[in-house]
């Protein structure tokens, strides 16, 4: 193997890990698995250490490469009250004798729209539904919903984390739809993301919710599925993973 090219791509390694700016080399490398293979069996040991050199090099900038795509993905978030605070009280009754003696996330669900394969370059969509029900004590409640992206390596790193108000001017509970949007960049490296979502009451979280997202590269008969990353027969697209 060329040393020549062995450097370029620990170059490249390094480049793209300063790009993100906010993650270190040493971080970024104990959170990529590195292949540590023993070569001392191999015909040729020179070629086996720098083959998977070589390997651990490109597993360095492909992280690197998803967390800086996933820290640049820009997210917009819409919130709109589809119950009042009565008929999520009334609901809640059904089941239970009493109100609370504060307010509380009486049910929370979230799901990733359109569906279970996803184009990179399309907007997609985390749509959830939270419905709060007002205290006996106090019917003031500010609530507020958090999204938190991973990195796809080490999958307790967190790469990017938003808060969101969701009813910051009337501070009322009642049943919530909320949607946070954005799109994948083209050309984002291939592995499985997860994502968290949180309910925050008063700032603190009181329900979650996990979706996994996989973006992989598939070899597809055709070019002529729309909004995908052509190349030969090569279709990059995201999957929803339930």
């Amino acid at each position: 193997m060329n040393m020549n090219r062995l450097s370029l791509i620990f170059v490249a390694a390094i480049s793209f890990t300063m790009l993100t700016g906010f993650i270190g080399f040493k971080d970024l490398t104990k959170s990529v698995k590195l292949n540590t293979g023993d070569c001392k069996d191999a015909k040729n040991k020179s070629n086996c250490k720098n083959k998977k050199h070589l390997e651990n090099a490109g597993k360095i900038v492909a992280a690197g490469l998803a967390a800086k795509a996933i820290y640049d993905v820009i997210v917009h978030f819409t919130s709109k009250q589809t119950q009042s605070e009565k008929e999520v009280a009334k609901k809640y009754k059904k089941k239970n004798k009493n109100l609370p003696d504060n307010p509380e996330v009486f049910a929370y669900a979230s799901s990733l729209k359109p569906g279970q394969v996803v184009p990179t370059g399309k907007p997609i969509k985390i749509v959830s539904e939270v419905q709060v029900v007002q205290g006996k004590k106090t019917n003031k409640v500010s609530i507020q919903e958090k999204i938190e992206f991973y990195d796809f390596e080490d999958k307790t790193k967190v790469i990017k984390s938003l808060v969101k108000d969701v009813n910051k001017q009337k501070q009322q509970a009642g049943t919530y739809e909320n949607t946070f949007t954005f799109t994948l960049p083209k050309g984002m490296p291939q592995g499985i993301y997860r994502i968290r979502t949180a309910v925050l009451l008063d700032s603190r979280e009181a329900k979650t919710s996990n979706n996994d997202m996989q973006v992989v590269f598939l070899n597809l008969p055709g070019n002529d599925q729309p909004g995908s990353i052509q190349s030969g027969n090569t279709q990059q697209v995201a999957m929803i993973l339930p």
